[in-house]
């Protein structure tokens, strides 16, 4: 039988979701494993349910009801034995006889190390959950009925663990890290297994490494089943698409490529395996805020065997180009021969369950990219090569993919068979992901290069061990980089951290990785004020950085008891994976005590986590954009972390569920295409124009002086022009002849506040700049904000209008959901924003339920600066 099948989709899409599939395959499918009624059963048969595929076993135990939600509580520690146990998934199928001659086996993705055996005959081991596997099953293996399956997972605790007391010939100080620190909470050996590092345990994630087939896995009637590799060229007039397939020799294959108009753009019929296709008049992709994203189907069609993809049109480069002041090479990358200044930030997996990362749920972390003025995104290689919806989305949304290999803050093994499993990842995963044209730089590891050079491990440096840096040339140059080199044309970075154009095969490990002059940079500061823009670096590309904040209490209260809910709780510690001598929960309060009154209840102490975050962030973002033109000529901004994996305390802009933190409704403020930026330097205040647009921007800078207490503002306006993709100084002077202005007293009285008017009238940016620390303040009191009306704007949406007695910096609100277990995510039209008394503020919520005037105004929380107990 014939079946249109999402092959290349691991997660159950919503209803309306199916529309949006933009890679289908119409395969010879003889049997889709997920139809089939399947038991799971422990090592030693003394549990036994339901299962189903695609799953894993932990999500099998929720839905049988007998383990509750391993989010709640300790329940990362305390099931435990899960990952500690063997389990077999088992069933019986059918097979007819006339599809009985030559069956594959394809398994889109196995998590992680398996044995599938049919009538007790093993067809398939597996060893790699980044890898698709496909087996020709003999018709001797299968009966016409009554065909048993199993699939039996080894445990990944014990598995991890033997391969690392197995390994041949390991070095003397062995193949670090061996198990995570200890506040991770985490499962040793991860670096042993080809399967999502973080799974193992991270400083923002849980460790539970769940075993199951978490993608699709079905037999096919074909010995060849029909694959498409896509790679998009320009040509000195046209375009060349060339296309590898995989079918037989003498089968003849049709191509198509349609514009989103309906409009035929090229075909080609033969018997190749390799077509090349000269493509003409057809639009170039650009990534947001560049242009337009279009996007042309591509359908081949080999018998009775069909597959789409969806095509852009875009060439890319990495320019790393001698600076004028011979400090250092540039760092940044040209989109169709522009240069890109990269917003965004970088992305952990979604979930700590694959299978539990819905289509729905992309969505909404694309769209909140998309909406706080993201252009790119760095896929970082401790989770997983993400499903082919979240590079379909990116394509959408013109969101730039800077895309890792799965290796992270370890040592690796580079004996044969690994080696050999990692070539055939690799392979796999660029002849998938190759013709998104939102993919634009390939990384082969995350700070793997960094944890040599600076010595994480004690005894792995170059100079103290060659060993190690053998084994980093042959996994990462050799194997890795390699490979990527010969499958595709984009730039590949040899690690991140790097030092950019220095690193050779020859000289993989320098000491300059990690410069501010050459390559990336990763940088993490504890200690220093956020504020001080002195202590900030200015890199080429800033592709890690970042500060740590609670989630919501609505967000942490949904796996978390009442008594849990404390600073400092037992809870609220285990919680808290940062290694407490480095980061961590302490500190937070310190960087936030640097400026701001510590509050005594948690919920504002959750808050005011929020705050520092934001603010701290919004500084070093802006530092980078305002440099864009100066001498360190910084062109990306990617800060850690965009996404949460389950309800915590992390350096995350949205929580789990996609609630925006104050930190995200900041981003789309410090990431808008045209900004004024301001700040303080050495008792200066600054203020700057930041164009990111391919057009001179002109308007006028509107400043108000406010005093904490209230009264008329001190106002004025600067004219000003910047040209394209540049920033200018709009104003600047002391801060202490500006309080003087509105008799400030002192410069914590009062706060400046900035809007940009373009020369279209509308007002299109504002912000405010605290002048000192507001803990140093007498003034600032409680503002008593309430909610003087609501009115219904929309199905689901809302305005209300905000009302109080003093000004308020950092009003913030929230709203009390309905469901403890399961609260929704809402948006608010601004957040986290300067109140001033002399303007109405109106704010607008989107939610998903249908609900009363009065029910909004009940439900809707207000919390500043000052009235936080």
């Amino acid at each position: 039988s014939k079946a249109t099948v999402s092959v290349l989709y691991w997660s159950t899409p919503s209803p309306h979701s199916m529309a949006a599939i933009v890679f289908t395959a119409v395969l010879s499918v003889v049997l889709d494993f997920s139809t089939l009624d399947w038991s799971l059963t422990n090592g030693n048969a003394t549990l036994k349910t339901k299962g189903q595929i695609p799953s894993s076993v932990h999500m099998d135990l929720l839905a049988a009801g007998i383990i509750e939600e391993p989010y709640k509580l300790y329940n990362d520690v305390n099931q435990r034995w899960i990952t500690k146990e063997n389990w077999t998934y088992s069933s019986t199928f059918n097979i007819k006889r006339h599809a009985r001659n030559s069956l594959t086996l394809v398994a889109e993705g196995v998590d992680t190390r398996a044995d599938i055996r049919i009538n007790d005959k093993l067809v398939l081991s597996t060893d790699n959950m980044f890898t698709r596997y496909e087996v020709l099953v003999d018709h001797t293996v299968l009966k016409d009925e009554g065909n048993h399956i199993t699939i039996k997972f080894f445990s990944p605790f014990w598995y991890a663990q033997n391969q690392a007391d197995t390994y041949p010939n390991p070095p003397s100080d062995g193949i670090p890290p061996g198990c995570p620190p200890a506040s991770y909470n985490g499962i040793c050996h991860g670096n042993f297994m080809r399967k999502e590092p973080s799974s193992f345990g991270w400083d923002w994630g849980p460790a539970f490494a769940p075993s199951g087939v978490y993608k699709a896995m079905y037999f096919m009637e074909n010995e060849t089943p029909l694959q498409a590799t896509m790679r998009v060229k320009k040509g000195d007039q046209d375009w060349n698409l060339e296309v590898l397939l995989t079918k037989t020799e003498k089968e003849i294959a049709t191509l198509t490529v349609i514009g989103s108009d309906g409009s035929t753009k090229a075909t080609h019929t033969g018997i190749e395996s390799v077509i090349n296709l000269s493509v003409q008049n057809v639009s170039t992709w650009w990534p947001r805020g560049y242009g337009d994203q279009p996007l042309y189907t591509v359908t081949v069609v080999v018998g009775t065997q069909v597959l789409k993809k969806h095509i852009g049109f875009r060439t890319v480069e990495l320019v790393q180009d001698e600076t004028l002041d011979m400090s250092g090479r540039t760092f940044y990358f040209k989109v169709n021969g522009v240069g890109v200044f990269m917003k965004g930030a970088n992305f952990v997996p979604a979930d700590a369950f694959e299978t539990r990362v819905t289509h729905d749920r992309l969505e909404d972390l694309f769209n909140s990219f998309y909406d706080a003025n993201f252009n790119a995104i760095r896929v970082w290689g401790g989770g997983v090569y993400q499903q082919d919806y979240f590079y379909d989305l990116a394509d959408k949304h013109g969101i730039l993919l800077w895309q890792e290999s799965m290796f992270a803050c370890a040592m690796y093994p580079a004996d044969d068979s690994f080696l050999s499993s990692v070539e055939a990842e690799i392979t796999h995963q660029v002849n998938r992901l190759t013709h998104h044209p939102s993919l634009v730089v390939w990384s082969t590891n995350n700070e793997n290069e960094a944890a040599l050079v600076q010595d994480w491990y004690g005894k792995t440096s170059p100079a103290e061990n060659p060993e190690y840096t053998d084994m980093y040339r042959n996994l990462y140059w050799k194997t890795i980089l390699s490979n990527i080199t010969s499958l595709d044309d984009r730039p590949v970075l040899a690690s991140s951290p790097s030092a950019g154009w220095k690193e050779t095969e020859a000289n993989p490990v320098l000491s300059e990785c990690n410069d501010d002059n050459n390559g990336d940079v990763h940088y993490y500061d504890y200690t220093s004020d956020c504020w001080d823009v002195t202590k900030l670096k200015s890199p080429r590309f800033a592709s890690e950085f970042g500060l740590q904040s609670w989630s919501s209490y609505e967000s942490l209260q949904s796996v978390a008891a009442d008594s849990d809910l404390a600073w400092g709780s037992a809870w609220t510690q285990q919680r808290q994976h940062c290694d407490p001598n480095n980061c961590g929960n302490n500190a937070m309060k310190a960087q936030a005590s640097l400026h701001y009154r510590w509050p005594s209840n948690f919920t504002d102490q959750i808050y005011m986590t929020q705050v520092q975050q934001a603010y701290c962030i919004r500084v070093q973002v802006e530092h980078h954009r305002r440099n864009r033109d100066a001498g360190p000529h910084t062109m990306g901004t990617l800060f850690w972390q965009a996404n949460d994996a389950w309800q915590t305390v992390s350096w995350s802009s949205l929580e789990y569920n996609t609630q925006w933190k104050m930190l995200h409704y900041y981003a789309q403020l410090f990431y808008a295409d045209m900004m004024l930026s301001a700040h303080i330097e050495t008792e200066e205040y600054q203020v700057m124009a930041v164009n990111d647009r391919g057009i001179e921007v002109g308007g006028l800078a509107q400043f108000k002086l406010y005093k904490w207490s209230g009264g008329n503002p001190y106002t004025w306006v600067v004219p000003f022009s910047v040209e394209a993709r540049e920033s200018v100084m709009v104003e600047k002077g002391k801060v202490n002849d500006l309080i003087k202005q509105n008799d400030c007293g002192a410069a914590a009285e009062c706060v400046l506040y900035y809007s940009l008017t373009e020369d279209s009238g509308h007002v299109t940016y504002e912000n405010f700049l605290l002048l000192d620390s507001p803990k140093l303040s007498i003034t600032l009191g409680n503002p008593n904000l309430r909610i003087q009306n609501v009115v219904q704007s929309g199905p689901r949406s809302y305005q209300l209008t905000i009302v109080g007695e003093r000004n308020a910096p950092f009003t913030w609100l929230s709203f009390l959901p309905t469901n403890r277990e399961a609260p929704a995510p809402v948006r608010w039209s601004r957040n986290g924003f300067l109140y001033t008394t002399d303007v109405p503020i109106v704010v607008t919520l989107e939610c998903n339920e249908k609900l009363s005037v009065g029910d909004v105004a009940a439900r809707t929380m207000i919390r500043s600066l000052g009235s936080l107990s």
